[in-house]
């Protein structure tokens, strides 16, 4: 039987990049500190599997948020379905080893996200891959919005913790005349950067 590892990689510093892009480059150059450390690489990569569980499970969604296809009327009439699910909510859980097998590993400047055991591993490619006669419902990652909050929550996180904020040497700087003249908006860095998370808009 062959045997297969299907994976999928987030780069740290590319994905911070994009989740700040457009803040105080000076800022910027403080904050990414905080991703090297191995707390928040752990923390990272619990999130990023939580919430590939969450989609899966919950939302029925895959890793570019579109919904799985429906399971096939052969198999949900099968003795092991009716025994083991039951229900014809697609969320890729049986015995719910496959999901909890997800792990991360830290490589280089990324995470690479893969299951443990050869079994797991042969399971998940048939999902991704579309391999005997499975549909593909490709879950094994997130889409881009759900991995820059992620990211933008944990900097947030950890850059209180750590005083980034109290830094003498972080300055905002004054880009366009539009920025000094917008007297409404957040005066503070801390502000600018990351008041507006809960409401979407960073």
């Amino acid at each position: 039987m062959a045997s297969y590892n299907p994976t999928t990689k987030v780069n740290l510093t590319r994905l911070f990049n994009k989740s700040f892009a457009g803040k105080p480059n000076n800022l910027k150059r403080q904050l990414r500190e905080v991703i090297n450390s191995r707390e928040f690489v752990d923390d990272f990569k619990n999130r990023f599997i939580r919430t590939i569980r969450d989609n899966t499970r919950l939302d029925s969604k895959d890793k570019n948020d579109k919904s799985f296809k429906p399971y096939s009327k052969d198999y949900e009439e099968s003795e092991t379905f009716q025994v083991l699910k039951g229900s014809s909510k697609v969320d890729l859980t049986l015995s719910g080893e496959m999901m909890e097998s997800i792990e991360g590993i830290k490589r280089g400047s990324g995470i690479v996200f893969q299951m443990k055991k050869s079994r797991n591993k042969n399971i998940a490619h048939g999902h991704i891959n579309g391999s005997n006669n499975l549909p593909v419902r490709d879950f094994l990652g997130l889409p881009e919005k759900d991995q820059k909050q992620i990211m933008k929550e944990l900097v947030l996180f950890y850059s209180e913790r750590n005083d980034i904020f109290k830094a003498t040497d972080v300055k905002p700087e004054k880009t366009t005349k539009q920025t000094t003249q917008q007297t409404d908006q957040p005066t503070t860095l801390e502000d600018d950067l990351f008041g507006v998370v809960d409401a979407g808009f960073l």
